[in-house]
């Protein structure tokens, strides 16, 4: 792949080890992703390409 200029983004969830019921864990969230309720963590990624 050949990028001239521009970001590329990417993100990922992570599930967390505790139940949400048990709180745990604060810094675990919930999320929905593609219609299904995840508990964990969010993980964005960005990098930005400039022309050479």
């Amino acid at each position: 792949m050949i990028v001239g200029k521009g970001t590329i983004v990417d993100a990922t969830i992570k599930e967390a080890q505790a139940t949400p019921n048990s709180h745990h864990d604060s810094d675990a969230q919930f999320t929905v992703r593609r219609g299904k309720t995840h508990y964990g963590y969010k993980g964005i990624l960005v990098w930005m390409i400039k022309p050479m």
